[in-house]
């Protein structure tokens, strides 16, 4: 079918299917896609966002935990340390300005029963109040503020009125003066402390900065607040810092959460530090977080109770009484998102509301308090980009498409023209291979085809090309001449040396040795080292003996980083009857065995010695057990050739021996068989016959 087709229109279907058609799906599946993936893009950045600003908040509540866990240790060793225990004499003075309140304390107050509590006596005709409240408030009324005008920068003490002032009770207020220099450091740290108190399993309270006591009721018992109950071990069984829900406080500062500590006395729980933050600072920071333009966020506590909402606000609370406000109960709508808020730390949810506009909602957790943060955008919102990334994208790509369609039809020609050129010559050139100079005429036409730059840079690239490969060819061909050479070079001694210096390329050392195995003794063969050092060449050690004996022993690799004693190099090479004097009286302090091995086969052992102590490491062992498998071979090769070189000699010897005898053996023959020899022989036979007649016989004349 393409055969009946011109390259031009080929090449305008090919840059159609591959550029134009992919286009125009991209530009459908942007347009169909960019709300989907802006939107997972935005409610990304939206979760992200909340952890943020959870971590945040966290960070907040980790300083305030870091000082509560300050006053609770000054305060651990007051009570309880030794070191800081008051003289009869100290306490006394110190308990001189705390008495139980009295007329003087609040004459001239025009206040109603309720507001002070039960147990207060008042005589309306001159108004005397007597609460019986133990605490500093007459001390401040009087002294404190004459001298401090103005001033809270002190703390004051509670005992109820029904709380007995007991030598023990009496210690510990004393004592817990010396906290007043940590509460104010606290306070004054910035961190947005309200109050930093001390609260006593006996209900004595210190509390800083100053409150006066006519605040609470005559008999209130503060270890029964849950600033203390949180921290008791039936609701803190581990001890540690924890933090209260949101409640009412006793002291009228409102709405507020603790951070409660609880300090023992082995397991007696003798007191609880605690420290105060207010929740409409938390809240004016939680409200205070921007998300989007109709977007807010929100905070609730463990329970779902609304701690900030830009819609609800808390109800009244009896004082000292725990917040109920739950958000679920106030938009049942979000009952779902706030039950998937309590069960995991950190996600996505979508919430419709009143109106029936759809929210997203993302939150994460805050982990000191385990309150959760919520920040809510209606999805109207977070999808607009994508719309306006969608009406501004369709008319961008009818206009890329149009645009692929003209530059289509251009490349092609540019393309086809040229192609068809090149076809014409490679023509010419195929009718004219047994013709040298038309076949040289058609490539000088083929250099020229095209009028433009393009088909010449692709000759001179590809002429280049060939270059460059013949250049790395003949750098192969080197590498592997010279490999060869390498390879073939198995002299025994230059081997020997040749493993010593690879190895002092891995491994520096102040002297190294090869021993090989001959039979039951290992022969140092190869050597080197530094000046000073002595030669250990022909050396020989019995298998099983020393330092090169325990690594062909074992066949495992032996480091001494440092060797102090002979006892101790006993232990490492695991020879009890080791003398290690020598090791010791030449300097060595560090030593590393290395075997030399093919498969299981010993054929030697590698020893390093360094005269600093701990210069070989765990490291340096390693690396040489890796080199040591090709030094094996390399060392076995070079050992073998060596072999039948000894052998080669021996049987060269023999064979001389042999050729000697035998040019000898052919001598004599050749002598033998001679005419001269036969003629020699006739005439030594005639005189040994003459000289075998008797000597009576006649003789001639």
């Amino acid at each position: 079918m393409f055969r009946k087709l011109s390259i031009f229109w080929i090449i305008v279907i090919a840059l159609l299917i591959t550029s134009a058609l992919p286009l125009a799906i991209m530009v459908v599946r942007a347009v169909q896609t960019t709300e989907s993936g802006v939107e997972a893009e935005q409610r990304n950045q939206l979760l992200a966002r909340a952890d943020a600003h959870a971590s945040s908040i966290d960070q907040q509540f980790k300083k305030f935990e870091i000082a509560t866990l300050l006053a609770a240790t000054e305060a651990h060793q007051i009570l309880v340390g030794e070191h800081t225990a008051l003289s009869d004499e100290e306490i006394e003075a110190r308990m001189a300005k705390y008495r139980r309140e009295g007329d003087d304390e609040i004459a001239g107050r025009k206040v109603q029963q309720e507001t002070y509590g039960a147990g207060i006596l008042y005589d309306e005709g001159d108004n005397r109040f007597e609460r019986g409240v133990l605490g500093l408030d007459h001390w401040y009324n009087t002294t404190f503020l004459a001298e401090n005008p103005g001033s809270n920068r002190m703390s004051n003490v509670f005992l109820s009125n029904r709380a007995p002032l007991t030598p023990d009770i009496a210690r510990q207020i004393a004592a817990t003066e010396d906290l007043n220099a940590v509460f104010a450091s606290i306070v004054d740290s910035g961190i947005g402390s309200q109050w930093v108190y001390l609260t006593t399993a006996q209900g004595m309270m210190r509390l800083y900065p100053w409150a006066g006591n006519y605040k609470y009721p005559v008999n209130w018992q503060p270890q029964n607040e849950i600033f203390y109950t949180v921290a008791a071990e039936d609701r803190n069984p581990s001890r540690g810092s924890v933090w209260t829900a949101p409640y009412n406080d006793f002291a009228r500062a409102g709405v507020m959460v603790t951070n409660a500590v609880p300090i023992y006395d082995g397991d007696e729980l003798v007191a609880v530090m605690s420290h105060d933050l207010v929740i409409r600072d938390l809240q004016a920071q939680v409200l205070g977080f921007r998300v989007g333009q109709q977007g807010f966020a929100f905070l609730i506590d463990t329970r779902g109770n609304i701690v900030a909402h830009p819609q609800y606000s808390a109800e009244d609370t009896p004082l000292g009484q725990e917040l109920s406000i739950r958000l679920a109960d106030q938009d049942p709508g979000m009952a779902p998102v706030v039950q998937q808020m309590l069960n995991s730390e950190r996600g996505i949810a979508s919430y419709i509301g009143p109106s029936g506009d759809e929210w997203l909602v993302t939150y994460s957790t805050i982990p000191t308090t385990l309150w959760h943060v919520g920040l809510m955008q209606p999805r109207s919102e977070i999808i607009q980009p994508a719309i306006d990334i969608q009406n501004a994208l369709a008319p961008i790509g009818g206009l890329l498409v149009a645009f692929v369609l003209l530059m289509s039809v251009l490349v092609a020609r540019g393309i086809a023209r040229p192609t068809r050129q090149v076809t014409a010559v490679a023509e010419k050139i195929r009718n004219s291979v047994d013709e040298p100079a038309r076949a040289s005429e058609a490539v000088k036409e083929l250099e020229a085809v095209g009028g433009t730059s393009e088909i010449s840079r692709l000759v001179t690239v590809f002429r280049d090309m060939v270059a460059v490969l013949r250049r790395r060819m003949n750098e192969l061909d080197s590498i592997y001449a010279i490999g060869q050479t390498v390879t073939s070079n198995v002299e025994y001694d230059k081997t020997m040396q040749a493993v010593l210096s690879a190895v002092r390329q891995v491994v520096e050392y102040d002297a190294a040795e090869i021993a090989l195995v001959q039979g039951d003794d290992l022969v140092v063969q190869g050597w080197q080292g530094r000046p000073g050092f002595r030669d250990t060449t022909g050396r020989t050690q019995k298998l099983g003996y020393g330092a090169l004996g325990a690594v062909a022993t074992s066949k495992a690799p032996v480091l001494m980083p440092a060797v102090r004693s002979v006892d101790e190099a006993r232990q490492l090479l695991n020879q009890p009857d080791f003398d290690g004097k020598l090791i010791l009286e030449s300097g060595l302090k560090s030593l590393l065995g290395i075997p030399l091995l093919i498969g299981d086969k010993l054929i030697g052992v590698l020893m390093l010695i360094h005269t600093q102590e701990g210069h070989f490491t765990e490291d340096d062992k390693r690396q040489l057990a890796k080199l040591s498998a090709q030094a094996s071979v390399a060392i076995s090769n070079a050992t073998q050739v060596r072999q039948r070189e000894s052998a080669l000699k021996k049987q060269i010897r023999e064979l001389q021996i042999e050729i000697d005898e035998a040019k000898k053996s052919k001598q004599v023959n050749e002598i033998v068989e001679s005419d001269f020899f036969r003629d020699l022989q006739q005439k030594a036979e005639s005189i040994r016959a003459r000289s075998r007649v008797p000597a009576s016989a006649p003789k001639r004349e």
